[in-house]
């Protein structure tokens, strides 16, 4: 049996997401007011995110505080999930409060929620280009909508500046709640692969921490952790909760398609009930976009829109077109001697088609190498996910530095399952994905897509038997004793 998905009993969970959401949602309650203790160091704009930084952080030593009662008389490697855990949040809120201004992509966002309130196709604007499906523009348009009412209720400025002002707060003040469940959901996926409790807190806590694509999703409010989560929570809930798996994966595609790779393996190893999960909630999901089915134009703007979806150019970008393109156009720009579009076209359909042999070659190679009993069975499903995430950073039509946030499911499996085997690999392609800045300087610029590369070179065989081994319930990885703790 699957160990429960959080450390703590249920109701302390949601006692603690209650204290965390009502650290962000209290600014917004305040800042209208003149109070005579909150003073402003910065313009008047940043006051909400000021408030942030204080209410973010007696949240957490809230939670802290509880958690040290709970864990009294432990032992003290007991501390180290609790630290770790906010450390990362201390951090997350850190960035989200420094770096208070939209940028650009947010106002792609925000151009799009305009655009359907305003009842015009959002995938037209050639200024500020939207990318996604609906349903983060239709979110966002409900959320402006939904605080026009409140504000007008309450007497306060209802201007549109001042409402977006508002949804811009509430989107980046979510950032840390996010990473808070990235955390746990991180934690939980090494603790599957069979890593113990204080290895899989450590290896969470690195990989959210020392983490420059988290960082540029932070500070261009991106939804990248939106997406991680989702696909974190499809990954651990196909055995504990298949339906609600299939669910996560449906809502996190209509965020962003990538997540919708998930499917292929839980199709391919006859994972019925996630896989109808996903189709009901992939469904369901495009009723409610659509007025019930009456109005299927958003999804017809978006399908008109595919075809001319950007493609990679830059040597930071570490998509196929991108890598193409240079090493066919480097020739070019020193001998002038010019490189026909079509070229670059074939290199890429012939390099995406060998990446999808080798994705399914593994895949086969797993499944027979597979060992009986469904903690083997949880663990070669891992994998699986790993992989299909992988394909996706690599045969994606652009490939961003914060898109690599998704690669952290990746980074757990190839760490637990491999890191012992093959330590300097591993830290290596670690360190290339996840630590340097970001610089476009080729072909250096590519050296997340190299640690990606380098990571399917470490887990490209079976992992030592013990890694299933430790899955036993009860055992010092993924079982259920020592995981939960009841009130």
């Amino acid at each position: 049996m699957a160990a429960p998905l959080l450390p703590v009993s249920r109701a302390r969970a949601l006692a603690y997401a209650a204290l965390l959401l009502g650290g962000a949602v209290a600014p917004i309650a305040l800042a209208p007011f003149e109070l005579r203790v909150v003073g402003l160091t910065y313009p008047p704009e940043r006051r909400v995110f000021e408030l942030l930084a204080c209410t973010g952080t007696l949240a957490l030593f809230a939670v802290g505080a509880l958690e040290l009662q709970r864990l009294r008389g432990s032992p003290p490697r007991a501390l180290v999930p609790l630290l770790a855990f906010l450390a990362v949040v201390f951090s997350t809120l850190a960035i989200v409060t420094e770096f208070a201004e939209p940028l650009y992509d947010w106002r792609c966002y925000e151009a799009a929620a305009q655009a359907i309130r305003a009842g015009d196709n959002p995938w037209t604007n050639r200024e500020l280009v939207y990318l996604y499906p609906p349903l983060l523009a239709q979110a966002l348009a409900l959320a402006y909508a939904a605080l026009a009412h409140l504000s007008v209720w309450l007497g306060l400025d209802a201007s549109p500046p001042a409402l977006w002002r508002s949804v811009f707060y509430l989107f980046q003040a979510a950032q840390p709640l996010l990473a808070a469940l990235a955390f746990l959901l991180a934690w939980r996926l090494a603790r599957d692969a069979g890593g113990s409790a204080l290895a899989a807190a450590l290896l969470a806590a690195s990989l959210l921490l020392v983490d420059n694509p988290l960082l540029r999703t932070l500070r261009w409010s991106q939804i990248n952790l939106w997406v991680l989560d989702l696909a974190l929570l499809a990954i651990l809930l196909r055995e504990r909760a298949p339906l609600g798996a299939g669910l996560a994966l449906a809502l996190g595609a209509h965020l962003k398609l990538y997540p919708l790779v998930l499917l292929a393996p839980w199709l391919a190893t006859r994972q019925w009930r996630a896989a109808a999960g996903a189709a009901f909630g992939l469904v369901a999901l495009a009723l409610l976009e659509t007025r019930g089915g009456t109005d299927w134009s958003p999804w017809r703007e978006f399908i008109a829109f595919a075809p001319s979806f950007p493609r990679g150019t830059f040597f930071r970008d570490d998509s196929l077109h991108s890598v193409a393109l240079s090493l066919l156009r480097m020739p070019e720009r020193v001998t002038r001697f010019a490189i026909d579009p079509w070229a670059i076209e074939a290199l890429v359909a012939t390099a995406t088609a060998a990446v999808a042999a080798l994705f399914a070659w593994r895949f086969l190679r797993r499944e027979r190498a597979a060992r009986s009993g469904p903690e083997a069975a949880r663990f070669r499903q891992i994998g699986h996910a790993a992989d299909a995430l992988a394909f996706t950073l690599i045969a994606a039509p652009t490939v961003w530095e914060h898109h690599y946030v998704l690669a952290i499911p990746i980074a757990v499996w190839a760490a637990v399952g491999f890191g012992a085997a093959r330590p300097i690999a591993t830290a290596a392609a670690l360190v290339a994905i996840f630590a340097p800045p970001v610089f476009d300087v080729w072909p250096f610029g590519y050296h997340r897509l190299a640690g990606l590369v380098l990571l399917l070179w470490v887990t490209r065989d079976e992992p030592p038997p013990p890694s299933c081994e430790r899955l036993a319930p009860g055992a010092g990885g993924g079982g259920s004793r020592g995981d939960a703790s009841a009130d």
